[in-house]
């Protein structure tokens, strides 16, 4: 099959020189002397009916269009292609420039563009254009692209990067499926499926529950407006047991009222400490091992049944150095008794201050681990008080991540409801003054607070919608029950982003009220309507 689908494409490639080229026996000895010395080549334009994900494009006059170099079809990585067709690719500058290109979920929302742009300007391309080899670090799904080694390099033209439309990109790395026939001309598809699945499509939306922690009626939680809630806190013992619920009623009837909704509910294992205990040395003691750790495993596994939890969340805050191949062990084999029971595993990782250095504790994650998550709650807050959780750290925060091999939609933004170092509840700050939801700043009685307001909320949460897959508060239970949820609002803006990819109404007025006449993301797409 790989065979026949590559002679049809060279077949394709072989027909557009033939309709396309100024010159048709190729450029002359004196052009390709000069290609070699400056790293510019010839490529074609390819005549042929283009279609993605059903939508047929005007090859022709785009302004990036699909270019034939060799005898191969290059696809440009633009970002509204690639999301379109669910790939995501993004540039890190620190210190060396560097492409991160990952397979992602794909975004109907673009399906409008894609429609708008056809009656845009159109660009008229040379038959003949020029590309050169691009000379910067690719990074394909956690693989190290060697262009010197490559037989189809990957190309630059216009400033944007293109790939080779090869069975090994296009159909092991990203899932498409491709094909040409003369009446349909090019077709490439992102799924077996026109459209993307519901379950393909799901913006996670998570909420902390910490069950113990607070005095909160269960009717308050807005189970109908959350896909997960992670109910914390299971707590290891060293004996690989595990201290019981104080209210095991009120944990059973949130995973009833959860389930009514729709919501999935996952048990989170561990946290920072217990009654002011590290709980990090428990975690040491059991995963180490053999008998403890098969102990731990099955204790949990009892209790994931016993109350219909529908996952567990590994929050070992934090493995070592020394202890990071039993924290691998711990994580693989519960990963295993969770997925013979049709559930899954994930963790809350650190955030990062840039798309390369973050917290020592995260080189310790290895690549199987990170392949065993569902999803990861990236908890990017708690860097400093004034630098508490700032928008740019959740960028670095989701770009970390990325370009240490975990695709978008497995990664999900965390974000404070509390403040610091006043630790006071965003539903507090509200209480003080309503205003205070549209500030990232408070000083009550002589007490500074540093947190996300809403229209900081609003932004991330449109960021994690471009960039990732979800996003996590810690914790719903300090958010308020009236027109100044955190809840509500994110509910809100994604379903707006879903039908038609702006903000209005509430959402628009949030942004405003934070000083956000209009909402331009880091991709340059606007999203407030002029």
């Amino acid at each position: 099959m790989k065979k026949i689908l590559f002679i049809l494409l060279t077949l394709l490639m072989m027909l557009s020189i033939g309709v396309s080229a100024q010159n048709p026996y190729g450029p002359s000895e004196d052009i390709m002397a000069f290609s070699k010395e400056s790293n510019v080549e010839y490529a074609y334009i390819p005549k042929c009916k283009v279609t993605f994900n059903g939508q047929e494009v005007d090859n022709t006059y785009r302004e990036y269009p699909l270019l034939q170099y060799r005898d191969i079809v290059y696809f440009p990585m633009t970002y509204y292609d690639c999301r379109f067709l669910g790939v995501s690719a993004t540039w890190h500058e620190l210190y060396v420039p560097k492409l991160i290109v990952r397979k992602a979920k794909v975004d109907e929302t673009y399906h409008d563009y894609f429609q708008e742009s056809a009656n845009e300007e159109k660009y008229p391309v040379s038959v003949n254009p020029y590309v050169s080899i691009c000379q910067s670090n690719i990074d394909v799904n956690g693989k190290k692209i060697v262009q010197e080694e490559e037989e189809y390099p990957f190309l630059s033209f216009r400033e944007v990067i293109y790939f080779p439309l090869t069975w090994r990109f296009a159909v092991d790395e990203f899932g498409w499926q491709y094909c040409y026939d003369d009446e349909n001309g090019l077709v490439i598809n992102s799924s077996k499926e026109e459209k993307p699945t519901e379950k393909e499509n799901e913006f996670r939306i998570i909420g902390y529950y910490s069950g113990d922690l607070f005095d909160e009626p269960l009717e308050n939680l807005q189970t109908d407006k959350l896909t997960h809630i992670m109910y914390a806190f299971l707590i290891p013992k060293k004996d690989g047991s595990c201290v019981p619920f104080e209210n095991p009623d009120k944990v059973k009837a949130l995973v009833e009222k959860a389930h009514k909704d729709g919501c999935k509910v996952y048990i989170a294992i561990g946290g920072w400490s217990y009654k002011d205990v590290p709980l990090v040395s428990t975690f040491e003691t059991v995963s180490a091992n053999d008998p403890l750790r098969q102990k731990f495993i099955g204790n949990i596994m009892s209790i994931v049944e016993e109350y219909d939890f529908d996952g567990v969340e590994l929050d070992w805050e934090y493995p070592s150095k020394a202890s990071e191949k039993n924290y691998e062990k711990l994580i693989l084999e519960l990963h295993e008794k969770l997925r013979e029971k049709d559930k899954h595993i994930t963790a809350a990782l650190n955030g990062a201050w840039s798309a390369t250095e973050g917290p020592e504790v995260s080189n310790y994650v290895s690549e199987a681990v990170l392949n065993a998550f569902e999803f990861i709650n990236v908890m990017s807050y708690d860097m400093n008080n004034e630098q508490h959780s700032p928008f740019w750290f959740a960028n670095t925060s989701i770009d970390y991540w990325l370009t240490h091999g975990v695709s978008a939609d497995k990664i999900v933004l965390g974000m404070p409801l509390y403040a610091r170092p006043s630790w006071m509840q965003y539903r507090h700050l509200v209480a003080e003054n309503t205003e205070l939801a549209y500030s990232d700043y408070a000083e009550i009685n002589g007490m500074k607070s540093y947190y996300n307001g809403l229209p900081t909320l609003c932004k991330k949460t449109v960021l994690a919608k471009e960039k990732a897959g979800g996003v996590m508060l810690f914790d719903v239970n300090e958010d308020t029950n009236d027109k100044y949820s955190v809840v509500t609002m994110i509910h809100s803006v994604i379903n707006q982003l879903k039908k038609d990819g702006y903000l209005e109404g509430d959402a628009a007025e949030i942004l405003k009220k934070g000083g956000s006449e209009e909402l331009t993301s880091i991709t340059g797409k606007t999203y407030l309507k002029e």
